[in-house]
């Protein structure tokens, strides 16, 4: 684990437990929920892919070739683990009715299945994932009543939604080149990596500022100028001392979360002193808010917590356990694995 993460503070103390995840690719399931039904027609061909031992966007290249089609017209919800057995759907530009045969795509591509066609009138794009189901296999658990603990107060209180070690490229590299881009020491053309060098500086900061929160107990409790997120309308709640105890009992029912901020060009959202506190993470990184700011990104906001939903465990021997959970779009299973063991 980068270094980078493992400073970060865990919500639940750190396990005592440790243990080893992805020792083959089958220990780590993914499998997408678009959330919406297709439409059957249209000039889009959808196709559920089962892949392992390839990234995505290597996948949707080859398709998009074996098509005849360049890959521009090609589509997805959400980026896969490479060392992952996922599935998940991936949208082709191809007007004719006709279903190319992907017999001798599989025959050549031994890691991929299409398990599935559908037609589509649109193409698909990152905002429409709504999710992900996780099956997970732990191995060498040196702890495993520490683990189960752990799982039932996950599912009672979440995990703190800190972006994954992914976000970061390997061994960080892609928060290394933010900083050099916003030095000025590099510049950066390409439109793929500018967006992964972003999103690297954003997540930065974010997960900064939400292990200081917990580590200074400011997690479980609401502030005058705190900004909530009402799960259903989405519309954001500012905290003010005469309505803390009723946000405090919205928040226990899961109505609302608390959240923090995805750094932008645009002024904080929140006021007083969480406002102050926000704006101290952003003045600490200034060339990574350079290039957020050059690159006009808006600020936006997340949840500090992660809901981790249908969590559900088998242990299968006195060191091993399985474990399936769902999350939202945009969150990081490995958060949810970093709550429960230390690992390699």
């Amino acid at each position: 684990m980068i270094e980078i993460i493992e400073k970060l503070a865990y919500l639940l103390g750190k396990p005592k437990s440790s243990g080893k995840i992805k020792q083959q690719p089958s220990d780590f399931v993914v499998k997408e929920n678009i959330g919406f039904n297709f439409t059957q027609k249209g000039e889009h061909m959808l196709l559920h892919v089962q892949k392992i031992g390839e990234n995505t966007q290597y996948v949707v290249n080859e398709l998009a070739k074996y098509c005849g089609v360049p890959s521009r017209k090609a589509g997805w919800a959400g980026l896969k683990d490479r060392y992952a057995l996922t599935e998940q759907w991936i949208s082709i530009q191809l007007p004719e009715p006709e279903i190319p045969d992907f017999a001798e795509f599989e025959r050549t591509h031994v890691g991929v299945r299409i398990l599935d066609v559908q037609r589509h009138a649109k193409r698909l794009h990152p905002g429409d994932l709504q999710g992900n189901a996780f099956s997970l296999i732990l191995r060498d658990v040196s702890d495993m009543d520490d683990v189960v603990q752990r799982l039932e107060r996950i599912k009672q209180q979440g995990v703190p939604n800190y972006f994954g070690e992914q976000r970061f490229g390997l061994e960080g590299n892609n928060l290394t080149y933010a900083r050099r881009w916003g030095k000025g020491e590099i510049k950066v053309s390409d439109r793929a990596k500018r967006s992964f060098y972003l999103s690297a500086a954003r997540a930065y900061i974010f997960n900064q500022l939400l292990s200081y929160r917990i580590e200074h107990q400011m997690i479980q409790q609401l502030e005058s100028g705190d900004l909530l997120l009402d799960k259903k309308s989405l519309q954001e709640i500012l905290v003010r001392d005469t309505n803390i105890p009723l946000m405090m009992r919205g928040i226990e029912k899961g109505f609302y979360c608390l959240t923090g901020p995805m750094a932008g060009d645009n002024p904080l959202h929140t006021q007083g002193k969480i406002a102050q506190l926000e704006q101290s993470f952003l003045d600490e990184e200034p060339d990574l808010m350079k290039i957020l700011r050059d690159s006009r990104m808006r600020q936006d906001r997340r949840p500090l917590i992660l809901a981790v939903n249908n969590v559900q465990y088998q242990i299968q021997s006195l060191s091993q356990i399985q474990i399936s959970f769902t999350l939202n779009a945009g969150s990081f299973a490995t958060s949810v694995v970093r709550e429960l063991i230390t690992t390699e």
